[in-house]
């Protein structure tokens, strides 16, 4: 579900991929693993995209 709400999230600012792994100093490939839920999100990356979006990091765990 978090995987789904990222993208969601992304695209509603208008935003690529690119910004994103920018901002959490990741390649794009693990961004892209991330918003396909290839991979979990560790705890910190949640938190900083929390930041980022001005969201809780339940907003992300939550249905």
């Amino acid at each position: 579900m978090a995987a789904k709400k990222l993208k969601k999230l992304r695209l509603s600012r208008n935003l690529r991929q690119l910004r994103l792994a920018t901002y959490l100093r990741i390649p794009t490939k693990q961004y892209q693993r991330y918003e396909l839920g290839l991979s979990d999100l560790p705890e910190s990356v949640l938190t900083k995209l929390a930041e980022f979006f001005d969201v809780p990091v339940e907003y992300f765990l939550n249905d």
